[in-house]
Parts: C-alpha cells; structure tokens; sequence
C-alpha cells in the first residue's frame, strides 16, 4: 500500500501489486478519503494483506500519521519516500536506488524505513 503517487511508476516497474490510498491525495489535497474506504484500508493492515506501507515523508496529515501507528501496530514495516530529492547527501541516482533499497528492505526483512 502507498500513500504517494510518485512513487507509483517505480513500483509497477518492479513487478509489485499497488493498492492506492485514501490518503494518497488526501496531505497533499485536501480532505481525507471517505469514512468507508478508510475502514476497509484499515482492515488489510488488520488482516495482514499489506507487505509494506510506503508514504509522503515530506507531505503527511493525519490520516497518514494513522496508517503509519497502525502499521507498525500489525508488523507491517513502514517505508517513507520522498517527493522531491532529500538533501543533502543524494544525488537522483542515489535518491533512488536508496528507496528501492528501503522497499526490499521492507519486503524481504520486515525492515522499516521512515527516513533517508
């Protein structure tokens, strides 16, 4: 699951199944998504059907702090990523290949990375 549209394209290309968030647009837009998709995102987490949860580091509201505690909550590792490139330290190959890293990370160690 992931709450940044950005991030999108990366994932598909690695071959991995993207649930879209209610609270993909909701930081960075506006309101939270409706009370019913937000019920039913918080039961895969309560389910176990989330292998990681990625999110808006830079952009974050409430709803997203929620998936975060309740993510870690059910063991789901939490990986944040970046809309723009974090400095200093990166360069865009670097920025990249760090969050994938992060993504594997999640995937095959449980491993949360919230931050660069």
């Amino acid at each position: 699951m992931r709450s940044h549209p950005r991030s999108l394209t990366a994932l598909m290309t690695l071959g991995v199944a993207v649930l879209a968030s209610a609270c993909t647009s909701s930081a960075a837009a506006g309101p939270a998504g409706s009370g019913a998709i937000v019920a039913v995102e918080r039961s895969l987490f309560t389910q176990h059907k989330v292998k990681a949860f990625l999110y808006n580091q830079q952009v974050t509201d409430t709803l997203t702090e929620s998936f975060v505690t309740l993510a870690h909550a059910n063991g789901i590792p939490v990986v944040g990523v970046y809309e723009t490139m974090p400095v200093p330290g990166y360069d865009y190959q670097s920025w990249m290949v760090t969050e994938v890293q992060d993504l594997q990370k999640a995937v095959a160690g449980g491993v949360s990375t919230e931050h660069l």
